[in-house]
């Protein structure tokens, strides 16, 4: 109680030390003086807490100290989120993952690419001139297809050039193997067609139509048009050979005989 009393005689002696411009009113409009001298004439006093706590006596220090100390760990553990059990984060991480796949924000692992489409973009041609040059980089390697078309005299070659050596890159990027591509596909589309006047005489005039076109390859990796017209002609040889033994029941097939004295008729069963 001693304390507390010679803490507030202290404050109490302070404020009477404060200069009396401090305590007094602020000064009116209506008054003579300008704003700036009487913003002048007035004096503001700020108090911090710290300058506050200097002039309390020590026992009162300490014990504001020691009653911060204790409020400290349970603000603390307050802040500090409480531990999960390991069966609570794997039910809260299968929910997640649950509400993840309804709304389609899944991230899921890419699949190997088997194909790469490539197209140029519509241009003035007719579509039965593009079907011939279609038409020759169909079943090829695209290395093949590409050396066709620096030897092609078309006007259109050098366009489908370019298309189909930059769709080889990136079908090389998408890691398809180069010395397997080939172009399995390729077809035409027709385009828009420019309408223009057709002026003739005797004051008549029509309408000229200038067609244009797109090709469209996709690149994959298998066999060529030759190489599949060799495996077939390998099987056409085998079956016939096949077909000559087992009608005989010589072959070595599947559900052939033994061959027992073959010269003679008599002799076969």
């Amino acid at each position: 109680m001693q304390c507390s009393r010679s803490s507030l005689h202290t404050l109490h002696a302070l404020s009477r030390a404060l200069p009396s411009a401090a305590r007094a009113p602020v000064p009116s409009s209506s008054s003579s003086s300008s704003p700036l001298q009487a913003a002048g004439q007035v004096r503001h006093a700020s108090w911090s807490l710290p300058s506050i706590r200097n002039l309390l006596p020590r026992k009162l220090q300490r014990s504001a100290d020691d009653s911060a100390a204790a409020d400290a760990p349970a603000a603390a553990q307050e802040a500090t989120p409480a531990k999960k059990d390991v069966f609570d984060a794997a039910v809260e991480d299968e929910d997640v993952a649950l509400s993840q796949a309804r709304s389609g924000w899944v991230h899921k692992p890419s699949k190997p690419a088997t194909f790469h489409k490539s197209s140029t973009a519509n241009f003035k041609t007719s579509r039965r001139k593009l079907n011939d040059l279609a038409r020759l980089v169909a079943g090829r390697t695209a290395d093949e297809a590409i050396l066709q078309l620096q030897a092609s005299q078309k006007k259109q070659a050098p366009r489908l050039l370019s298309m189909l050596a930059l769709a080889r890159d990136h079908a090389m990027a998408k890691g398809l193997r180069r010395e397997e591509l080939v172009v399995a596909q390729s077809w035409v589309t027709k385009g828009p067609a420019l309408q223009r006047l057709d002026i003739k005489g005797r004051g008549r005039f029509g309408v000229k139509h200038h067609p244009s076109s797109k090709l469209h390859v996709l690149l994959a990796e298998g066999q060529t048009d030759e190489e599949r017209r060799r495996a077939r002609r390998r099987d056409q040889w085998r079956r016939s050979i096949r077909g000559l033994t087992e009608g005989d029941g010589v072959g070595v097939g599947r559900g052939a005989r033994p061959v027992i004295n073959a010269s003679v008729g008599a002799w076969r069963w």
